[in-house]
């Protein structure tokens, strides 16, 4: 009997070459490889070409194609300088020879001694006082119940989620900022839907990145409990973006997305769906 791989093992790639590395990217949408897996796995490609202690702190991947999943992709990262604190690489991610996706990616040594700020988190029930579902390997627990799919969200410009990663307990600092990218991309786009009162269910619409951009604050658990606060200020001309803060349980902000998507062949909700 065969069980489905943890997500640690679907975030690990193996070397194949001088700065370069292999990995398998999951589903998203049908017939889709998963953006934020893709993205995922790209940065694990450029951590493995810097020095342990140095820590993803900014992120902006570019998604050229669509990724065939389970279909081998080549990372090839390519150093783009290195000083007393930062290191910055380029990684593209090719699949039969085609380039699918572009990351730039700033790695930093952390100062232990510089000033520490964090806006508050908002007020919000507690997880363990909602009712959730799983995503793969994710969990997700949603504040406003399932209201972001019947476009009835109180305010239909935000919703906010909470999401923790199975199975992550024992891994490392790297391969939970991994997890991260790959967890900031499982529900945000879902406002750009939402906010327009569109049908999640039509198969012929499409919700793609365009673009994904991540600045890593702190390091943080995924394992744990972490809420999602997202706000879309604007979709238009078959685009959508949406801006996310992300808190662990303290209270602590430990990232900051933005992201582009794509909306194409949308399909409003039925009258009382």
């Amino acid at each position: 009997m065969t069980t489905d791989p943890t997500l640690a093992e679907m975030l690990e790639v193996r070397q194949v070459g001088n700065n370069r590395f292999e990995g398998l990217c999951g589903p998203g949408s049908p017939g889709r490889g998963f953006g934020g897996h893709t993205m995922a796995l790209g940065l694990r490609a450029g951590q493995q070409t810097v020095s342990e202690d140095r820590s993803i702190h900014a992120l902006h991947a570019r998604f050229v194609r669509p990724v065939v999943p389970a279909e081998p992709m080549e990372f090839i990262v390519s150093p783009e300088g290195d000083s007393r604190s930062f290191s910055r690489r380029s990684v593209v991610g090719l699949q039969a020879g085609k380039e699918r996706i572009a990351l730039f990616l700033t790695f930093i040594e952390p100062d232990s001694k510089a000033p520490d700020f964090s806006a508050s988190m908002p007020q919000v029930p507690p997880p363990e006082n909602l009712t959730g579902w799983f995503i793969g390997p994710i969990e997700i627990r949603s504040v406003e119940g399932q209201s972001v799919k019947t476009g009835t969200l109180p305010d239909p410009s935000r919703q906010r989620i909470w999401h923790r990663a199975a199975n992550m307990a024992g891994e490392s600092q790297s391969l939970h900022d991994c997890a991260l990218a790959y967890l900031s991309d499982v529900t945000q786009l879902w406002l750009t839907v939402s906010v327009n009162r569109l049908s999640f269910a039509h198969k012929s619409q499409m919700l793609a990145s365009i673009e994904h951009s991540m600045w890593f604050h702190r390091p943080t658990r995924t394992c744990e409990w972490q809420l999602y606060d997202q706000f879309c200020p604007s979709t238009s001309a078959g685009t959508g973006l949406v801006q996310g803060q992300i808190y662990d349980a303290a209270g602590r902000a430990v990232a900051t997305v933005v992201q582009n998507g794509m909306l194409r062949n949308v399909v409003p909700l039925a009258p009382g769906e």
